[in-house]
C-alpha cells in the first residue's frame, strides 16, 4: 500500500501561515540588506546568509515560527542575556551551532543584535536600504496551488524490487502559447507587449515579455502545472497603466483558463488604456 508524504518549502510555510513570521522575516531581511556584501539565498527548506563566501546564518521555519541559526560559538553566549539552544552536536548545524527561536519582539531584537555583531566582525559596511514588501512576496495561496507551483512537493513510498523507496511525484506541466493580435485602434500602437498573471500576484515586475513575430502579432510560451487556474491581461508596457481595453475602450475582465492540456490562446486587442 502506497503512503503519500508532502514536504513544504520554507516559502510554503510562510505563505500558509500568514502570521507574525512574515514581519519577523521582514526585519531579518532588512538587517541584512542594510549591509554591503551580505547575500541571502532562499532554497527549498531554508534561507542562508553569507558575507562573500563566509557563512553567517541560516533561517528555517517550523510550527509557524522562524528559527535563526548563527555562526557563533554557543559557549561565548553562556551567562548572557540571550536565550539560545546549542545545536553544535548536530551534524547539519555544524556551521551554525547557535539556534535562536524567534517567538517574541524581544527575541527578534536580540537576534538582530547578534546578526549585527557578526556583520561588524566581518566589517560589513552599512548601505542605503532598498525596501521590499515581503508580505506581497508571500501572498496567500492554498495548499493545492502551492503544490502545482512547486512550493510543496509530493512524495510516495513505493515498493521497487522488494524495497520501499520514497519517490517524488511531480505535477504534470502543460505548455501555453499566448498570441496577441493588435486590431483597430491598437494597430501599430505597441512596441512591446507583456503578460501579467495571477500566478505572480499580478506583479508587473514579473511580467513576461512577448516576442514580435509580425507587425501586429506577438507570441510567448509559458508552462503551467496541471489544474492551474490561470488569469491574465496584456499590457504594452510592464505597467497596468497600459493595460488592454475593449472595443469601446471599456475595461475588460481578466482572461480565465484552467490548464488541463497544452493550449494556444489568442487575445485580440482593440485598445489600450490611455491616462
Amino acid at each position: 500500500m502506497e503512503r503519500v508524504v508532502y514536504k513544504k518549502s520554507f516559502a510554503a510555510k510562510m505563505i500558509l501561515a500568514q502570521n507574525e513570521s512574515i514581519n519577523v522575516y521582514q526585519e531579518l531581511k532588512e538587517a541584512c540588506a542594510k549591509r554591503k556584501g551580505i547575500s541571502n539565498r532562499l532554497s527549498f527548506e531554508k534561507e542562508t546568509i553569507k558575507f562573500g563566501r563566509v557563512k553567517v546564518g541560516m533561517m528555517k521555519i517550523a510550527r509557524k515560527n522562524i528559527s535563526l541559526y548563527l555562526a557563533i560559538d554557543p559557549k561565548t553566549l553562556e551567562n548572557s542575556k540571550y536565550k539560545f539552544e546549542d545545536v553544535s552536536d548536530k551534524k547539519s548545524y555544524v556551521d551554525y551551532p547557535t539556534k535562536l527561536n524567534l517567538k517574541s519582539k524581544r527575541s527578534v531584537k536580540y537576534a538582530i543584535e547578534l546578526l549585527d555583531s557578526l556583520f561588524n566582525k566581518f566589517d560589513a559596511k552599512e548601505q542605503e536600504l532598498k525596501e521590499v514588501d515581503y508580505k506581497a512576496q508571500f501572498y496567500y495561496r492554498d495548499f493545492d496551488e502551492l503544490l502545482r507551483q512547486g512550493f510543496i512537493k509530493k512524495y510516495v513510498y513505493r515498493k521497487i524490487d522488494n524495497k520501499t523507496v520514497l519517490v517524488e511525484e511531480k505535477v504534470k506541466e502543460y505548455n501555453v502559447c499566448f498570441k496577441a493580435k493588435l486590431l483597430y485602434c491598437a494597430t501599430n500602437e505597441a512596441e512591446d507587449l507583456y503578460i501579467i498573471t495571477n500566478q505572480t500576484n499580478w506583479d508587473p515586475k514579473k511580467a513576461t515579455k512577448m516576442v514580435r513575430v509580425e507587425t501586429n502579432l506577438f507570441e510567448a510560451n509559458m508552462k503551467f502545472a496541471e489544474g492551474t487556474k490561470l488569469e491574465f491581461k496584456i499590457c504594452r508596457s510592464d505597467s497596468f497603466a497600459d493595460v488592454e481595453k475593449g472595443i469601446w475602450k471599456e475595461e475588460i475582465v481578466n482572461h480565465h483558463y484552467v490548464i488541463n492540456q497544452d493550449l494556444e490562446i489568442e487575445d485580440l486587442i482593440h485598445n489600450f488604456r490611455i491616462n
